[in-house]
Order: structure tokens, then C-alpha cells, then sequence
């Protein structure tokens, strides 16, 4: 993988994903975002952890 600063050597592994549910379109999703996140369909910030 490149990037303007050269290569990155990340690991899926290495990143841990969070499952939210969204409280306005009722979509289910993973997310990096431990602190804060937004439902990726209806852009509502009125999401919880599952």
C-alpha cells in the first residue's frame, strides 16, 4: 500500500473494529472509531456499540 509520505505496512490484524448500530435507519456496521462514529448510509451521529 502507498501513501504520500511513502509505503505503510499496517496489518488488518493490527486494527481493531467496532459493530454500531444506528438508532435512525436501524443499519448495522463496523467501525474503527471507538469514541465517536457515524452510520456510513444516513450520516446520523446517533449511533450505539453492539
Amino acid at each position: 500500500m502507498c501513501s504520500p509520505v511513502g509505503p505503510l505496512s499496517i496489518e488488518l490484524g493490527e486494527i481493531t473494529f467496532y459493530k454500531y448500530r444506528c438508532n435512525d435507519c436501524g443499519r448495522e456496521y463496523k467501525s474503527t472509531g471507538k469514541q465517536h462514529s457515524i452510520c456510513p448510509d444516513c450520516k446520523s451521529e446517533n449511533v450505539e456499540k453492539v
